[in-house]
């Protein structure tokens, strides 16, 4: 039997953690995937904390890569417009550039986010950024890319095509 790892938080981040439980999320959006990918869907929610965003999605269905030497990572970026239209040859074509308030160079862009890391087409990821509030991502949306970002080419990291989108929303019933 191996040994249990005692996990110590400080009081502020256990009471966040336990807050993030009991309060729903100030925005939020539902992804779901092109046409090439109907069976990726996920939810992203966003909650005000420590002046700034503790921003936590669950996708499902992601694409999965053969071989011993995956590379299932995944860009995600808050991109500018609110509507997941486009094309057939290119179905999220509005979207937009990434979101940027502060005309910054990629990857320091407002909606430059962490990339997904899956593992069997699932993701799960929860991190804290002053980048944004919550009520400042409504009406742009939340945009998944079918390879990771390279943090570097520009404007956007190369993260490939847009493989799922969701329009974020305000959270009405708080």
């Amino acid at each position: 039997m191996s040994p249990m790892i005692r996990l110590q938080m400080s009081n502020d981040l256990r009471q966040t953690f336990q807050q993030l439980f009991e309060a729903p999320p100030q925005a939020y959006a539902f992804l779901q995937g092109s046409p090439a990918y109907p069976d990726l869907w996920g939810e992203a929610l966003m909650y005000p904390c420590w002046g700034g965003t503790l921003f936590f999605a669950e996708v499902q269905g992601l694409p999965q890569n053969p071989g011993p030497c995956k590379r299932d990572i995944y860009g995600f970026h808050i991109h500018t417009n609110p509507s997941c239209s486009g094309t057939p040859d290119h179905p999220f074509a509005n979207v937009g550039p990434h979101w940027d308030l502060d005309h910054c160079p990629h990857p320091a862009h407002t909606g430059d986010l962490p990339p997904l890391f899956a593992s069997c087409g699932y993701a799960l990821t929860l991190f804290y950024t002053r980048r944004f509030l919550p009520e400042e991502t409504v009406g742009h949306t939340l945009i998944i890319h079918s390879t990771v970002d390279d943090f570097t080419t520009q404007p956007s990291g190369a993260p490939g095509e847009m493989i799922a989108c969701g329009q974020i929303l305000a959270n009405e019933s708080i």
